[in-house]
């Protein structure tokens, strides 16, 4: 009888962010159906250690809405954010994008949203190619939009979208209690700390 070899477990290595605002994973969801007969994608920073987030709702997946979304979200979060992570899509990076690739030797072209966030005081981190699971807080959060919200209905209008996304978003961040953060919600973490403990809510 040949006896298989089993498998070596693979421990998932889990890492602390030890203060909100140290590190900003952002990513961008393909919205699950059509809305208008368009297209939509949402945008989300998530805050590691808090798990707070701003989202919004744009029809192009473009490095111009990209600044914007970038602008308006890290000065949005009440705390300075010191570092920002992204995956190496071209709306922000210019290390993977298709076309003549930099000579050797010479510096690769800045990106217009690394040049952003660094006006605004953080610093811009790729995650490796093809390792989604580096960028894993905002893609669980993702999934939990599927399964919470966009799972539950169709909505026909941008208008209605928008607004009950954001009652949903109020929940997530203020209502909803999280596993990862020992049954409390994303203020409530925030909270923990004395320089925010006044603070009721934050922006949508």
């Amino acid at each position: 009888i040949r006896r298989h070899k089993r498998k070596p477990k693979r421990y998932r290595r889990t890492f602390l962010v030890p203060r909100p605002g140290d590190l900003l994973q952002v990513d961008v969801k393909y919205l699950p159906y059509l809305v208008e007969g368009r297209r939509f994608f949402q945008y989300t920073p998530i805050d590691c250690h808090t798990r707070l987030r701003v989202v919004q709702l744009h029809e192009e997946l473009a490095i111009h809405v990209a600044k914007a979304f970038i602008q308006y979200a890290l000065s949005t979060f009440p705390f300075p954010v010191k570092m920002v992570q992204t995956d190496n899509d071209s709306i922000f990076t210019h290390w993977y994008t298709a076309g003549p690739k930099t000579p050797l030797g010479r510096p690769v072209r800045e990106h217009p949203v690394t040049k952003l966030i660094k006006t605004m005081g953080a610093s811009h981190r790729l995650i490796p190619p093809r390792t989604p699971r580096l960028n894993g807080r905002v893609e669980r959060s993702h999934g939990i939009d599927d399964e919470e919200f966009y799972n539950l209905r169709r909505y026909q209008g941008r208008r209605e979208l928008e607004l009950t996304f954001g009652r949903w978003l109020f929940h997530y961040n203020h209502i909803r209690p999280h596993m990862a953060l020992n049954g409390k919600t994303p203020i409530q973490t925030l909270r923990a700390f004395p320089k925010y403990q006044n603070l009721k809510r934050i922006k949508p």
